[in-house]
């Protein structure tokens, strides 16, 4: 109203996959769907009130399209380097865990069902078959810890993975200094600033394509 009122455009942002969150409110497939064609609806009527959607790349922009938003404009968030992209103490965290010259595999974010860690924690045993002394580290904390760490017990690789929860993002650049390879399994991430990060300070990313992460590696 203020926005009419004033005759002044008025933005908004999309930054979260709501409709594929869904799995939170129950677990049946069927009911699942219903959910998610609920939320695009109102998600189509609130945004239809604005003049501009900013997103932060073109795969949600096709996402949107496809589910009947417009006035879309790509505009991708950046990351704060006089944190990332400087040389960092990445021995540090090799000694903390003991890791020592083992290749390091890591996952920076929230420890939740739809980061879809369960790609990284079945790929692993084909990674050992390769490169037997792998450590995987998913650092970051969240609702599905339990569930991914009774997984990796389940596989027989408590050994090679470790859980580090939460951590300081003082202390983060160290962590992917430290890695050998960085991993993002998931698909509803609308861009992925760990993404960014990872490659900011030089280790290499891997990701699934036709995902929005994807568009940042070439």
């Amino acid at each position: 109203q203020c926005s009419k009122k004033l005759k002044i455009p008025l933005l908004a942002s999309f930054h979260t996959l709501v409709p594929e969150g869904v799995h939170y409110l129950v677990k049946n497939r069927k009911i699942q769907d219903f959910f998610k064609s609920v939320a695009w609806k109102y998600l189509k009527w609130y945004y239809s009130h604005f003049n501009t959607i900013i997103v932060p790349s073109n795969y949600v922009k096709k996402i949107l399209l496809d589910n009947g938003l417009n006035n879309l404009t790509v505009n991708p968030t950046g990351i704060d380097n006089t944190i990332f992209g400087k040389t960092n103490n990445g021995k540090k965290i090799r000694s903390k865990y003991k890791i020592g010259t083992s290749p390091l595999i890591i996952h920076v974010g929230r420890v939740a069902l739809e980061k879809r860690l369960e790609v990284l924690i079945d790929a692993a045993n084909n990674i050992l078959n390769t490169h037997p002394k792998s450590k995987f580290m998913i650092i970051g904390k969240g609702p599905a810890r339990e569930h991914y760490e009774q997984l990796v017990q389940s596989k027989g690789l408590s050994k090679n993975f470790i859980f580090t929860g939460y951590v300081d993002d003082s202390d983060l650049s160290n962590y992917y200094s430290a890695a050998d390879v960085f991993v993002f399994p998931s698909d509803f991430d609308t861009q992925g600033l760990v993404i960014l990060e990872s490659l900011s300070m030089g280790t290499p990313v891997v990701a699934r394509t036709n995902s929005a992460s994807s568009e940042f590696i070439e």
